[in-house]
């Protein structure tokens, strides 16, 4: 079957990014360790439910401040939180200039209001190389589940069959595999492009 729509996640996939230049940033502004911090943070149930939108920037700040016995202001706590963000891999525009208009290119991207903010001011450009975005707080829905896949697809305007995906975390994988798309496992972005090309999308 031919691949009509081509769906990436973004961190680690289209876009670098590292919670220790945010754990670094934290600890300075805090006074907590950078170990420590690390070792506390979970993407727990207050975590799943700021990335379906459910709570606020505030209160997720509220929360993990407690979590981290860490006491920082909001901006700071901000300004930390988006400091993980370290740039698009150097072949991804490439990649997705490559695909050209006859495939439809599409990030699903388990995230929150903050980053998506930040990703329209910093990022615009790789934004607007896709067709579709779907941030998951803006559907309040989130990966692995299969609703959100099902709902991407459904939106798509695709069968499950017709849709790749590219993620670098095996459980979203595994869901997506669940409900009948074409995924792989993104261990190497230099690797995607090798992927395409094997799915005969460039």
């Amino acid at each position: 079957m031919i691949i009509k729509t081509v769906i990436f996640d973004l961190g680690k996939v289209l876009l670098n990014y590292s919670f220790k230049n945010t754990y670094k940033y934290w600890s300075e502004k805090s006074g907590v360790p950078e170990e420590k911090l690390e070792n506390s943070f979970s993407a727990d149930e207050q975590y799943k439910q700021h990335e379906i939108g459910n709570i606020t920037i505030e209160q997720y700040h509220q929360h993990l401040c407690k979590v981290l016995s860490m006491n920082i202001s909001l901006e700071d706590f901000i300004i930390g939180w988006n400091s993980m963000f370290i740039g698009l891999y150097p072949n991804t525009i490439n990649i997705l200039n490559q695909i050209g208009n006859k495939t439809q290119k599409v990030l699903l991207s388990n995230t929150n209001k903050t980053h998506t903010i930040f990703l329209h001011k910093h990022y615009q450009q790789l934004l607007d190389h896709l067709d579709i975005v779907f941030f998951s707080n803006e559907i309040q829905k989130r990966k692995p589940n299969e609703e959100t896949y099902l709902y991407i697809i459904n939106k798509c305007g695709v069968n499950p069959e017709e849709a790749l995906f590219f993620d670098d975390l095996e459980e979203n994988i595994d869901g997506a595999r669940k409900v009948n798309i074409n995924s792989v496992l993104v261990k190497d972005p230099n690797e995607i492009e090798n992927d395409l090309r094997k799915f005969s999308i460039i």
